[in-house]
């Protein structure tokens, strides 16, 4: 069976082509698989090239030219030249690697800095607020980051002390009245309370109760130990204030925190305008949390 070689004017792809796809027609039209274009070719009078192997043909539409004498062609098995197709397939090949190799080298785009900076920037701005207005974070800041003692060194927990709880023991009291300058009466208890138990405390508050001579209770009070107020606070200060004071979480330089077996704090109870039919008064600790 013998071919010849048929080349598309608009996109270069080679083609073969059977003689016997002709029959008695002088050219035929062939619609290049490629790029749908036509290519109008010519019978030669020449011989034909050799035949092509069957493994690399493929089908191609054929219409006969207007000058055709015969019928139309039948459908001719047109294929492209093994060579050429290799080469356009490294050809295509390189050509991919080079943009590939080209987008590797760029850089990121305006768009991704700036919307990676706008990220980092709502993440600094949640964890801000996060850590200073969220009771959570303060607990999670002093977990890592103890505070220190009542003195200058900060207290360490042993291992084996927190497997033990705390348990408390109340000393030292005493009470006594106080007149304001600013027209009130206060009753004051001031005593210590010691960590008595096997581990550490994570803070201790103290709860005060006023009983009349009938053992009744006439009112209660609860504060946070290693805070006091001193005399002159005491005579001048508003309820507010003294109140204030004696309400801090972890007291006098963070002293009501981490308060190992043993230790003592002191503590102060005030209060403001009590009845006048006091017989006894009860204090007992508790745990802070």
């Amino acid at each position: 069976m013998s071919t010849m070689v048929i080349v598309c004017e608009g996109c270069g792809a080679r083609f073969r082509m059977n003689f016997a796809l002709f029959q008695d027609a002088k050219g035929a039209r062939i619609r290049c698989r490629k790029c749908g274009g036509h290519i109008d070719v010519r019978q030669p009078e020449a011989s034909p090239v050799p035949p092509v192997s069957a493994s690399i043909e493929a089908e191609t539409e054929i219409e006969p030219v207007a000058e055709v004498e015969s019928g139309p062609a039948s459908v001719a098995e047109a294929a492209p030249e093994q060579d050429f197709s290799r080469e356009e397939h490294a050809t295509e090949i390189a050509t991919l690697k080079r943009r590939l190799r080209a987008s590797r080298r760029r850089g990121p785009s305006m768009l991704t800095i700036f919307l990676l900076v706008v990220s980092a920037i709502l993440l600094l701005a949640g964890g801000a607020y996060f850590f200073r207005d969220t009771n959570p974070a303060r607990e999670l800041l002093r977990t890592f980051f103890p505070p220190s003692g009542s003195g200058d060194t900060a207290r360490t927990v042993t291992t084996a002390s927190a497997v033990g709880k705390p348990a408390y023991d109340v000393r030292d009291m005493n009470s006594f009245h106080v007149k304001t300058f600013i027209g009130g009466n206060l009753f004051v208890i001031q005593g210590t309370v010691a960590n008595v138990g096997k581990g550490p405390s994570r803070g201790i508050r103290v709860q005060a109760t006023l009983l009349g001579r009938d053992n009744q209770a006439l009112v209660d009070s609860t504060v946070f130990a290693a805070n006091l107020v001193d005399n002159t606070t005491l005579r001048h200060a508003n309820r507010t204030l003294i109140e204030g004071l004696l309400g801090v979480r972890y007291g006098d330089r963070n002293a009501n925190w981490d308060i190992p077996a043993g230790a003592s704090l002191p503590f102060m109870v005030v209060f403001f305008d009590p009845p006048g039919q006091i017989g006894y008064f009860a204090v007992k600790a508790l745990d802070a949390e």
